[in-house]
Formats: C-alpha cells, sequence, structure tokens
C-alpha cells in the first residue's frame, strides 16, 4: 500500500492535501514520488480535475528527500517554496506560515509539534524560534518537538545538495543548518496525521 493514497473518509490523502494547498491559492504542484510515481499519477494525472498542475520529477535512481528536491530544482523559481511530504495531513494556516518565514530569514523554516517522546518522532532542541539541533530519532522520555514535515526552503538550499546524489534533508542537510543557526521552527499545536504510522487526526 502506498500512504499517500490511503483513504481517509473515501479520500485519498493527497486529494485533500491539494484541496488544502488550493485553499491558500497553492495550484503549481512539484510531484517528487520516486518508486510511487506510477500509481500517483494514475490515480492524479496533471491535477487538472483537482484545479491544480502537477508536474512530475522523475528520479532514475532514488535520492532521498534532499536528492529529490534537487532534481527537481529546474522546476523551481528565485523564491521560497513550500515542500510537504506526501503523508502528512494538517489544516495548519499557510499565510500564517510563510509570514513566518519571511520574518525569520533562515534558510529553512520547518513546522514542528509539541508532543510527548516517542522513538519513531525526530526531535528539535529550540532556543526561542531556532532549532539548533536536530536529530531523526528522538529519546524516549520528556517532550519532544517533532518534525511534521512540512518546510517552507529558500532557493539557496539547493546549494547545499550535490547533484545524482542520495541525501535525506532531516539527517544531512537540516542537522548543518541547526548548526548554522539557518534553521526556525514554526511552532504549530492543531491537527495532524502522519499516514505512514496510522496516527490519529490529533
Amino acid at each position: 500500500k502506498i500512504p499517500a493514497l490511503k483513504k481517509i473518509n473515501n479520500r485519498p490523502l493527497l486529494a485533500i492535501t491539494f484541496e488544502h494547498l488550493k485553499a491558500f491559492g497553492i495550484t503549481q504542484i512539484i510531484m517528487c514520488a520516486g518508486i510511487n510515481e506510477t500509481a500517483i499519477k494514475a490515480e492524479f494525472g496533471s491535477g487538472s480535475k483537482f484545479g491544480i498542475h502537477i508536474r512530475y520529477s522523475q528520479e532514475k535512481k532514488q535520492l532521498g528527500t534532499a536528492g529529490a528536491l534537487k532534481n527537481a530544482a529546474k522546476y523551481l523559481d528565485d523564491e521560497p517554496f513550500l515542500v510537504i511530504n506526501d503523508i502528512t495531513l494538517t489544516n495548519l494556516n499557510l499565510d500564517d506560515l510563510f509570514d513566518f518565514q519571511r520574518q525569520e530569514e533562515t534558510i529553512a523554516t520547518i513546522c514542528v509539534k509539541p508532543r510527548m517522546s516517542e522513538p519513531k518522532y525526530g526531535q528539535a532542541f529550540l532556543h526561542g524560534n531556532k532549532i539548533v539541533r536536530f536529530m531523526d530519532s528522538s529519546e524516549t522520555q520528556g517532550i519532544s518537538i517533532i518534525n511534521m514535515g512540512l518546510y517552507v526552503l529558500k532557493p539557496e538550499i539547493l546549494n547545499l545538495i550535490p547533484k545524482d546524489t542520495y541525501l535525506s534533508l532531516e539527517t544531512d542537510i537540516f542537522p548543518k543548518l541547526a548548526l548554522d543557526k539557518e534553521l526556525s521552527a514554526f511552532v504549530f499545536q492543531g491537527p495532524w496525521f502522519d499516514a505512514s504510522l496510522d496516527d490519529s487526526f490529533d
């Protein structure tokens, strides 16, 4: 099964995400679907029936989240852009997120959610709005500030990612940005769902 196509109230999760993006005027979608591209393209095609336009960034080999982003660079312009994991569902106000990103002026802003610490989630350590340490796995006690899988990134981040190389934003790029104080946290306490983990929408 492909988590992004998981049915929520009899609709694919991605269809709900597309509606959420469209509500905030985001209609140009670049899909980095990797090995799931055929199935996702069969379900959504060009996106026209959803009032959006989807471009598929094809990968000749698996590149990870950072490598896939670099591979899709030809479709990006010289403005900050939104990255959202295809398994993430939330009602976060994207206008608020972009306003926050403009104020912070860091290379990357990630959405985080306070939650009791669990091993399956990543963990961030905050100093004000800045993430000073970013880990892909958390400890098992206390409060975690977890990565929601939703980011606003400046084009400069692409300079940190070599071409045709398997790299992860979460394990290879964000920890470096945290050390350089170039990683900001937008704290969100509303509903959030991760389809890969079968979590409740909380």
